[in-house]
């Protein structure tokens, strides 16, 4: 059964976001699929950090990414398409976490637009586990502010550009026409 033709409009941009970055120079191995589901914000999370920081995004299990600098700094990226809305964490196996980086960006999806809320250690923000609890965690967007509001400015990963809105007149021409 087809679906109502409103929902084109977003099948439509979900192929736009996914040719707009298999295309763009993130230079990255994820495949990025914007599934309709919890995916669809996190891929979007990743793909906005990954071209706002600069960042090389890694396909394994437990890092979303790399810096691209010389000592390629371990990074995690969270999004949350809602203004009050939660980060989700779970009990990894990976080894240092003392070492990531956390980006968490909040999207808008009314305004189109979205913020950066805690850039900074993620060990800062990261739940703690008792030995054989692995049950998942949240951190709220307001916590992550406040955190963020600690971090000093050397502990921040700068931004390698600023954003801007997509340009109706610049996307690519429709393939299939």
């Amino acid at each position: 059964m087809k679906l109502p033709e409103v929902v084109r409009c977003v099948t439509e941009a979900r192929k736009l976001l996914r040719t707009h970055y298999a295309n763009h120079e993130l230079k990255n191995d994820k495949r990025l699929q914007f599934t309709f589901d919890g995916k669809f914000v996190g891929d979007l999370g990743e793909a906005i950090a990954a071209e706002m920081f600069n960042l090389e995004l890694d396909p394994g299990k437990y890092i979303d990414g790399y810096t691209r600098c010389n000592d390629r700094k371990p990074v995690q990226i969270k999004a949350t398409g809602r203004a009050k809305g939660t980060f989700q964490f779970r009990n990894t196996k990976y080894a240092d976490h003392g070492k990531v980086h956390l980006i968490a960006i909040r999207i808008d999806w009314d305004a189109c637009e979205f913020d950066v809320v805690y850039n900074g250690p993620e060990s800062n923000v990261r739940p703690k586990w008792v030995d054989g609890e692995f049950s998942a965690k949240l951190v709220t967007v307001e916590q992550m502010i406040r955190a963020d509001g600690n971090v000093h400015q050397n502990d921040k990963l700068v931004p390698h550009l600023i954003l801007l809105p997509l340009d109706a007149d610049r996307l690519p021409a429709d393939s299939d026409k």
